[in-house]
């Protein structure tokens, strides 16, 4: 009868350590992998040096300059639309999902640590 109590606790320590590991995992869920994909296909056509606006208003060129941008991307994809704030892309849409994506790693800092 003494391995019961034994059993019991040691189950419990999995337990917890296991839920302990899964709000960590999420806690460091890293989102600029995603929003660089997401300006890569999404804005690079006109937000590149390059592009149709030649980098105008905003140029997405390198990881310094989405980062630098981050409050910008986040308002022009996720905040209401109005006179001075345009949904972006203008001639593509984002998911939803793509939407959070963007609105978390702006949440985090907009670093690509995030």
């Amino acid at each position: 009868m003494k391995t019961a109590p034994l059993f019991i606790t040691l189950f419990a320590v999995v337990v917890i350590s296991c839920s302990n590991n899964k709000s960590q995992n999420t806690n460091q869920q890293k989102y600029y992998p995603a929003v660089k994909t997401i300006v890569a296909e999404k804005c690079l056509s006109c937000h590149a040096s390059n592009g149709t606006w030649a980098g105008r208003p905003i140029k997405l060129d390198s990881d310094q300059d989405i980062c630098n941008q981050s409050e910008i991307i986040k308002k022009s994809v996720a905040d209401p639309v109005s006179p001075s704030n345009r949904r972006m892309p203008q001639e593509d849409s984002l998911t939803a999902e793509q939407i959070q994506v963007i609105v978390n790693w702006y949440q985090k800092g907009g670093q690509t640590n995030q």
